[in-house]
This record gives C-alpha cells, sequence and structure tokens, in this order.
C-alpha cells in the first residue's frame, strides 16, 4: 500500500468525523433524545469504523489504480 500524503490523511478524518455526526443524528432520532457525541463516537468506532475505513482505502486504491492507468494512457 501506498503511504497515505498528509492531506489524504486529513480527508479521510473530516469524512469520518461527518459520518460519526451523521450517526449521532440519526441515533438521537432512534432515541427521541440527544444521545451525546461520546455514546454516537463511541457506539460508531465500536460498530462501524473499521469497514468505513477499509471501504475509504479501497476507494482510494482504486483511483490511485485508474489515475496510474490514465497516466500511461496519455
Amino acid at each position: 500500500m501506498i503511504p497515505l500524503t498528509h492531506e489524504e490523511v486529513l480527508e479521510c478524518a473530516l469524512e469520518q468525523q461527518q459520518k460519526m455526526d451523521e450517526h449521532k443524528y440519526f441515533k438521537s432520532i432512534e432515541a427521541e433524545h440527544d444521545v451525546g457525541k461520546e455514546f454516537a463516537y463511541m457506539d460508531w468506532i465500536i460498530n462501524y469504523a473499521k469497514a468505513w475505513r477499509d471501504a475509504w482505502l479501497q476507494r482510494r486504491e482504486e483511483r490511485l489504480r485508474h489515475a496510474a492507468q490514465q497516466s500511461q494512457n496519455n
């Protein structure tokens, strides 16, 4: 695997933060009260973070492969 650039680390962190915020929103709707960041974030980390990061890294690898193919075609 090619190491992540600084920009990619920031992109991943921001997207992950957005997913955790969305999770908090939906958990709060489900509970009919604000469940709080700590609960929602821990729940997301325990239940979804690994699969989300694996998928994010897979999409990154596909983008890199596609970019390499495009540069070879030019």
